[in-house]
C-alpha cells in the first residue's frame, strides 16, 4: 500500500496547481512548503518526520495548493487515493493518522482566513503587522522554558525544549486518536490547557503564537489572544524573549520563550 521514495536537497515533492492523487508521510528529512501569492514566494511551514502533505488532495479534486520543497535528503512513504479509502478498513492507524492531518489543516485555515479578513478591515493586533519579506529563509529555533512548578510538571519535568520545526502545535494530553499535537501538557481540571490550544509559526522569519481554537485562550507578553476573544492572532515575539501564560489570565502554566542566534 506505502510506496517509499526518496527526494534529494532541492527537489519538488508536490507543486502547487499541479493535480495530485497521493499524500506522502515523511519518514526522514525536513520539507519547506510554500505558496504563491504574486511575484513572492511565502513560507508556510517546515514538515518533519512524522509529518503528513499533500492529504487535502486525496480527498477532492482541486489542484495542490502549495509547493513542497526538500530541505535536505528526504525519505518519505506514499499514499495512492485509492489506497486511503482501504485503510479504512485494512489499516485504521493509517487513516487515523491522514485523518488528524485533515482537521488540522482545516483548523490552521480557518485560522488563517480570519487574519487575511481582520487585515482588510484594518482591526488586526498592532502586534501583528506584516514585515518585509527576507531573502534567505532560515528556520530558527525557540526554547521553551516552563517559569513555575506546575509547567515544568505539564512538561514531564523536562523543564526546558528546543522547538526546531513549525508549525509547532501544543494542546492538552488525550487519549483522543484525532487530535494531533507536537507537545502535549498534562493538566487537571478545572483544564487550563485545550486539545487543540495554540501552535508557534513563523511568518516572514518571525516566530508567533497562534489560536487554535482553545476555550481560555493564551497571552504574549500580555497581550491576549484566542479564547472567546475574536482575535486568534498571531502575536509575535519582540525581539529575542517573551513570556508565554497557555489559559486564562490566572493560569499557573507559564513558560519563557527564548529565540537561540541563528
Amino acid at each position: 500500500m506505502l510506496e517509499q521514495r526518496h527526494f534529494k536537497r532541492g527537489e519538488v515533492l508536490l507543486r502547487e496547481n499541479d493535480l495530485g492523487e497521493t499524500a506522502f508521510i515523511i519518514e526522514k528529512g525536513l520539507v519547506e512548503v510554500t505558496h504563491q501569492v504574486g511575484s513572492e514566494r511565502v513560507h508556510l511551514a517546515t514538515l518533519g518526520p512524522g509529518e503528513t502533505l499533500g492529504e487535502m488532495s486525496i480527498v477532492d479534486d482541486k489542484p495542490r495548493s502549495a509547493t513542497a520543497i526538500a530541505l535536505e535528503p528526504t525519505v518519505v512513504s506514499e499514499i495512492h487515493q485509492d489506497d486511503l479509502y482501504e485503510s479504512l478498513q485494512t489499516d485504521p492507524q493509517l487513516a487515523i493518522m491522514l485523518l488528524k492531518s485533515l482537521f488540522e489543516r482545516l483548523r490552521e485555515a480557518d485560522a488563517r482566513l480570519y487574519r487575511i479578513l481582520a487585515q482588510q478591515t484594518g482591526e488586526r493586533l498592532s502586534a501583528v503587522s506584516p514585515a518585509p519579506a527576507p531573502t534567505q529563509v532560515v528556520t530558527p529555533v525557540l526554547r521553551l522554558e516552563a517559569l513555575t512548578t506546575e509547567a515544568a510538571a505539564a512538561l514531564l519535568d523536562v523543564g526546558l525544549l528546543r522547538i526546531d520545526h513549525f508549525p509547532f502545535r501544543i494542546g492538552r494530553a488525550s487519549h483522543n486518536p484525532l487530535v494531533q499535537n507536537d507537545l502535549e501538557l498534562r493538566d487537571q481540571m478545572p483544564w487550563q490547557i485545550s486539545r487543540h490550544h495554540l501552535a508557534f509559526i513563523v511568518e516572514d522569519q518571525r516566530v508567533g503564537v497562534v489560536d487554535r481554537g482553545s476555550q481560555l485562550g493564551a497571552s504574549l507578553d500580555g497581550i491576549r489572544f484566542g479564547g472567546s476573544r475574536d482575535e486568534p492572532g498571531p502575536v509575535f515575539l519582540q525581539g529575542d524573549r517573551g513570556q508565554l501564560v497557555i489559559g486564562s489570565p490566572e493560569s499557573p502554566y507559564e513558560f519563557k520563550l527564548t529565540l537561540e542566534p541563528a
